[in-house]
């Protein structure tokens, strides 16, 4: 009976053993790889290969779940654009007269190309960051529409 309670606790402890290592490992990862719960780690697009931030609009989700909430940087481009045949065109209006781009607000809705026009990112006065609500509102090519407000954030002075 002894020898069984034994073989019980030295299995126990070898599992036990195992899972810390494992959670050691994987939290070690997650500081190595920059995941956190703040924005230390959050990359702009000029910080990852430049270009212009491209938000696509599409007729099911509007704006996917990832691109609710943009983080742009200063002297970024910016700019939407239709992802989906099933768009027939959307507009997009900031919230509030907040407007994260220069020189004045306007309502964005797509040109020629299927895309608004770039839109360069104004740095941020007085915060590290702040929030810019704004509505897309998008008409489907079989005639209905439907709107949403997801968010851009930039980043930094």
């Amino acid at each position: 009976m002894k020898n069984v309670i034994l073989v019980v606790v030295l299995v126990c402890l070898v599992v036990v053993s195992a899972l810390y290592i494992r959670s050691v490992r994987l939290g070690s990862e997650d500081s190595r790889s920059g995941y956190a719960n703040n924005l230390k780690h959050v990359k702009c697009k000029q910080q990852l290969g430049g270009g212009p931030v491209e938000v696509p609009v599409n007729a099911t989700t509007l704006v996917d779940r990832d691109d609710q909430i943009v983080f742009v940087c200063k002297n970024e481009l910016v700019h939407w654009k239709i992802a989906d045949s099933n768009v027939k065109t959307f507009t997009v209006t900031f919230k509030n007269s907040a407007w994260p781009f220069g020189p004045s607000p306007i309502a964005l809705s797509p040109q020629s190309g299927g895309a608004t026009v770039d839109q360069t990112v104004v740095g941020v006065t007085g915060k590290y960051a702040q929030d810019y609500e704004y509505t897309i509102a998008v008409t489907r090519t079989d005639g209905t529409s439907t709107s949403m407000d997801p968010h851009v954030i930039p980043m930094g002075p």
